[in-house]
């Protein structure tokens, strides 16, 4: 069966996304492992239920179990994704595919490496130290298989570093962000040089490299996780930094809608300081 796109959607196809694009695609990706989650959830509860229905009583389980079966499933649910059509659910309802630097589909190890690494972080499930560091050190290890295709190379460094390899992490925010900026007008490609397909034209600003890049810096390097509670609890491990970086700090930043000092130093847990509120602040 072929599927004709809609008559103004045609003008569109084999452009880059955008960002609000990817976001909502990943959104409902998201979504869909959320609701995959509790129906397991549901149906060992219903095997609980057949097999002993006079002593029934709902399963308990814990928080890192949880997270440890979204994890997985996020990653099945990507990798056969992103390696079959390119397209998860959340990419189909937007219309997007995911594509290598060839504009051909991701092979199975490729598609599996951006799910593994993706669900650790900028999504955040909680594993164990161990599960952590033996995830990013296989596939930092790799790396030079994949560090110059867009988005995903600009957190090569900070998953480096959250494993303590602050001179891999140098290296990596070097490949992986810094040679994709262009010397002359400090602008952002969407490849890097030695990468770029064959034809195609250097193309930026990107917005993706640049995100990745900041959300790197800002949550990965600082060790902030942004939760509910209150900001001293988002502090959860100590600050790792590249070979040759002190700390980042950000003068203002914007928290629960009150500006704060955010201070993170190199083996030190960061700091989200308040600061005081001006006139010029709430405009």
């Amino acid at each position: 069966m072929t599927v004709s796109a809609p008559p103004m959607a045609r003008g569109m196809q084999g452009q880059r996304a955008g960002v609000i694009s990817r976001f909502l695609a990943d959104a409902i990706d998201l979504l869909v492992v959320i609701v995959a989650v509790v129906g397991v959830y549901f149906a060992v509860s219903g095997v609980r239920f057949f097999l002993h229905p006079h002593r029934f009583s709902w399963p308990e389980v814990s928080t890192m179990r949880l997270s440890a079966l979204g994890w997985i499933l996020l990653i099945a649910y990507l990798t056969i994704g992103w390696a079959n059509t390119g397209r998860t659910w959340g990419k189909s309802v937007l219309g997007l595919r995911v594509v290598s630097s060839r504009d051909a589909g991701l092979p199975l190890w490729r598609a599996f490496v951006r799910a593994a690494l993706c669900a650790l972080f900028p999504v955040g499930y909680e594993v164990t130290p161990q599960v952590f560091e033996a995830t990013a050190r296989f596939y930092i290890d790799i790396a030079e298989g994949y560090v110059g295709s867009p988005m995903l190379s600009a957190l090569y460094g900070a998953w480096a570093a959250r494993i303590g390899d602050r001179k891999a992490s140098a290296a990596l925010l070097d490949d992986g962000y810094a040679r994709f900026v262009s010397p002359r007008f400090m602008n952002t490609h969407e490849y890097r040089d030695d990468w770029l397909p064959d034809g195609q034209p250097p193309a930026g600003p990107f917005a993706a490299n640049i995100g990745g890049f900041l959300t790197g810096c800002l949550f990965g390097l600082t060790g902030l996780r942004i939760t509910g509670d209150d900001p001293s609890g988002w502090t959860r491990q100590e600050a790792m930094m590249p070979e040759g970086w002190d700390g980042i700090e950000v003068e203002r930043v914007w928290v629960h809608g009150a500006p704060r000092h955010l201070c993170a130093m190199h083996g030190e847990r960061a700091r989200l300081d308040p600061l005081e509120e001006t006139d010029d602040s709430r405009q």
